[in-house]
């Protein structure tokens, strides 16, 4: 019994000390979103991938469903506008998507972990006029090395749990 409390105090203590030096910390600078909105004349919808460092766009993959404009899978390069960062993705008919969002300086994607995209996001066509978003967001995807550390720590508490049950 006096052994399985000095454990409990030790695992405790580790726990403690590991969430009070614990930081935000990210194993790469590679951050992929989920894109999802409405346009006025439909709905946008699919995923995009930043390299922090180089402060590129690596891919895309949205959908226009609706907008008559899509799937947009060519790269753009990120660029400032009236304090926002964009970002002007195209499609295989020269049409264009428009992904303008705030970030802490533009037009630098470092740091960014999604948010609402501004109301200047729009999808342009080749043959004139723009459509523009009524709502949309950049929601960042988990890393699969968070659900491996919840997943661990769960692990861990169970075999602790199983130590202190009683003979």
């Amino acid at each position: 019994m006096r052994k399985s409390v000095r454990l409990l105090r030790f695992a405790l203590a580790v726990i403690i000390c590991l969430v009070a030096l614990a930081r935000p910390s990210r194993a790469d600078t590679i951050v992929q979103f989920i894109v999802s909105g409405t346009l006025t004349t439909g709905s946008m919808n699919g995923t995009t991938t930043f390299d922090e460092t180089t402060n590129t766009m690596l891919s895309v993959d949205i959908n226009t469903p609706g907008a008559g404009a899509g799937p947009f899978t060519i790269p753009g390069m990120f660029d400032s506008l009236v304090g926002l960062t964009w970002n002007g993705t195209q499609d295989g008919l020269g049409d264009y998507l428009f992904l303008v969002f705030p970030t802490t300086a533009p037009p630098s994607v470092a740091g960014y972990d999604g948010g609402a995209l501004s109301s200047f996001t729009s999808v342009c066509y080749a043959g004139g006029g723009c459509d523009y978003i009524v709502q949309a967001t950049l929601t960042p995807t988990p890393e699969p090395s968070t659900f491996s550390l919840f997943g661990l720590a769960l692990l861990g508490l169970g075999i602790i749990g199983y130590k202190l049950r009683p003979a």
